[in-house]
């Protein structure tokens, strides 16, 4: 069997995502499976695909040898494959707080059942559709810190870029073009001074961890870690995980203009023209039998809308 190997998944010891015959499958390493076994069993994951919160995931415990792709391998998870792959800085400001608010809500979720994520990073969401899907599964570990270690990855991949758009009405995507990973905590600080600290997200999340980051080196760090002796503050990282939701939820997407932004109102089509136009489009559509279909410059979706009736894959994409 021909299998390749994902470029981008090679960091993690605990599984490597591969694709096998346009399908997506990640192997686990003999040391982690027990515990994605236990998840499988006790219906944790079933509920996180029920709730949207997870990619379609299955087992194949019981997998023919060909999924077994190294000796390390000790079992095969079938993901579901989304057919269109996005990245953060592509999407519009909408589509990376409805990431954000994912990824917090299933970081809540986990942490009731004694689990966190190891890793925050926005490319960890895709979309399926219009509704984001977390994808990285071996980021779910058990909970055995009295604090969230996906909290500053987060706050660079997700706060800082949003924060940067609704606070200074700078774009989003900028955030990225000097780091994939996002807006670094030094330059938040640089960005957001003490005049912003009443703004939401300013105070806490990046001049409170900014002076907690020069006050405390990794040394400290790493006693208090020792000293906890593994307690968890449950409380703690709810708290955590609280105000950052409410802080992505009042972060608002800074009034955009331009030539284009009253088009659908005022452009050289008459009411009765824009109405034949619907007509052709659809009657079109109706007698073709595309399975994805790109609407480029599609404004405010109308068009798209109608080509989702009669199209499996609609993607829309405006500026």
């Amino acid at each position: 069997m021909v299998y390749e190997y994902d470029p981008s998944s090679f960091r993690d010891p605990s599984g490597r995502v591969f694709y096998q015959n346009g399908e997506v499958f990640r192997e686990l390493s003999e040391e982690s499976w027990p515990f994605f076994e236990e998840l499988f069993e006790n219906g944790t994951i079933k509920e996180l695909v029920k709730n949207g919160q997870l990619v379609e995931s299955t087992s194949l415990a019981d997998s023919p040898q060909e999924f077994m792709q190294t000796s390390a391998s000790k079992t095969v998870i079938w993901h579901k494959k989304i057919d269109w792959v996005t990245y953060p800085y592509e999407w519009p400001f909408s589509m990376l707080k409805k990431a954000a608010l994912l990824t917090l809500d299933l970081l809540e979720f986990l942490t009731r059942k004694e689990l966190t994520l190891k890793d925050a990073s926005p490319y960890n969401v895709l979309f399926e559709g219009i509704e984001p899907v977390f994808i990285d599964l071996t980021s779910i570990q058990p909970l055995h810190r009295p604090f969230w270690q996906g909290y500053s990855q987060f706050c660079e991949g997700f706060l800082f870029p949003l924060m940067l758009s609704a606070h200074l009405e700078i774009p989003h995507c900028v955030a990225y073009s000097q780091s994939l990973a996002g807006l670094k905590l030094r330059d938040a600080r640089r960005l957001f001074g003490i005049r912003s600290f009443l703004r939401p997200g300013v105070f806490r999340h990046v001049l409170l961890q900014a002076y907690f980051e020069k006050r405390f080196s990794k040394e400290d760090v790493i006693s208090i870690r020792h000293e906890t002796n593994g307690l968890i503050n449950k409380n703690f990282i709810n708290a955590t995980v609280t105000n950052l939701t409410q802080t992505v939820h009042a972060l608002k997407a800074p009034f955009a203009d331009g030539v284009w932004m009253d088009y659908v109102e005022n452009n050289s089509y008459s009411k009765e023209a824009q109405a034949e136009k619907r007509v052709l489009v659809e009657n079109w559509l109706r007698h073709k039998n595309f399975m994805s279909l790109v609407d480029i410059g599609c404004n405010t979706g109308i068009f798209s809308k109608i080509a989702a009736k009669y199209v499996q894959r609609v993607l829309a994409i405006d500026e």
